[in-house]
């Protein structure tokens, strides 16, 4: 079930949301001594694995982030959301337009939830991640009918669209949710640090030159002047397996650079 691109609705990470997904799917990890997830067929193809999604929030220093929550966008089953909150020790939000996947990543957040940090402000949003204004107003309400009276802001953004899977090359016109319009809607609601908003956009490694000098051309007129670092991302075998680009107040000094895990 998909719903109506204007409308949000909250769902709370909890053990109830758990026990309902386990009715459809077993939690399972990956690889001995990561967490587990619940993960449809489809959903374990697209996510990002654990190793990558640790090691990506353990590059972010806290310190660098404005204060709030971290926000998904497209949250998928909420892997690398999970990731960010538990390093970074912050509250996670994440947003869905697919409901039952929506429902996966609340239980993904609840079963993964430490007890370390506060998880009152955890939530899922099953909606349109572009439609910003809705998003925010319904996570606020969610709060407030649960007793929390805080308005929290967003300290970060990542993205990661989907993209067809068979293409040999892709272009950012094939990225759902599309970039150009969710920078846009969620730019007046993220905090400001000293070099900015933090926004993490992890993109197709198969974008060529002339993509990428479009998305430099989409943060530049919807951020102006905000610093950017382009990061390449190998586990070996002579390939790229990740591309993202790292804005504001999570970019590096370089605005390039190469990783190689594994």
């Amino acid at each position: 079930m998909v719903v109506a691109e204007e409308e949000h609705t909250a769902i709370i990470p909890s053990k109830k949301i758990v026990t309902s997904v386990k009715r459809k799917a077993k939690p399972v990890s990956s690889r001995k001594g990561e967490p587990e997830f619940f993960m449809s067929e489809q959903m374990s193809r697209l996510s990002t694995p654990w190793s990558i999604a640790s090691i990506r929030a353990k590059m972010i220093d806290p310190m660098s982030l404005p204060a709030g929550v971290i926000l998904d966008a497209a949250a998928g089953s909420g892997l690398q959301l999970i990731a960010f909150s538990k390093f970074l020790k912050r509250p996670a939000l994440g947003v869905e337009l697919d409901e039952q996947i929506a429902k996966f990543c609340a239980a993904n957040m609840s079963l993964n939830s430490d007890g370390e940090i506060q998880r009152s402000l955890d939530r899922v949003l099953v909606g349109d991640g572009c439609n910003a204004d809705s998003a925010i107003t319904t996570y606020w309400s969610s709060l407030r009918e649960a007793g929390t009276r805080a308005h929290p802001p967003i300290a970060m953004l990542h993205v990661d669209p989907a993209r067809p899977k068979d293409a040999q090359k892709h272009s950012i016109d094939e990225m759902q949710p599309n970039l150009k319009s969710i920078l846009k809607a969620w730019s007046r609601h993220l905090q400001v640090g000293p070099k900015g908003p933090a926004i993490l956009l992890d993109l197709s490694p198969r974008l060529d030159s002339v993509q990428r000098a479009m998305i430099d051309g989409i943060l530049e007129t919807t951020f102006p002047g905000i610093a950017k670092t382009w990061e390449w991302l190998s586990r070996g075998g002579g390939r790229i397996d990740r591309l993202s680009v790292w804005v504001g107040s999570i970019s590096s000094t370089n605005v390039r650079r190469c990783i190689r895990v594994g």
